[in-house]
């Protein structure tokens, strides 16, 4: 919402800074995720309209363009690795268990 709230350009959120250049699993899959619910959206740009006088900045803040995936991907690793953790526990048997 913050992306079209600010009307801002869905670039950053290509595959190649994540995937390709940077590929932390849990930042390309925000990067993937933001790219795909806001694929068509009438607020957010693919690119900028040229001349709109709205769009003088050729990036978007900072905060737009990295932090979404590059600060949330990592929250998002460390909880598939809890998820993971949680599931092998509660699946294990610490007592010997009984025939």
């Amino acid at each position: 919402m913050t992306i079209e709230a600010l009307r801002a350009n869905l670039e950053p959120f290509e595959s190649f800074p994540h995937a390709v250049a940077r590929p932390h699993p849990g930042q390309v899959e925000i990067a993937a995720n933001i790219a795909r619910m806001a694929n068509g959206s009438k607020f957010a740009f693919k690119e900028y309209p040229e001349g709109d006088p709205e769009y003088l900045l050729r990036q978007d803040r900072y905060h737009i363009r990295c932090v979404c995936a590059q600060w949330l991907g990592p929250f998002a690793e460390r909880l598939l690795h809890a998820i993971g953790s949680i599931t092998i526990e509660l699946n294990s048997t610490t007592d010997k268990p009984h025939h």
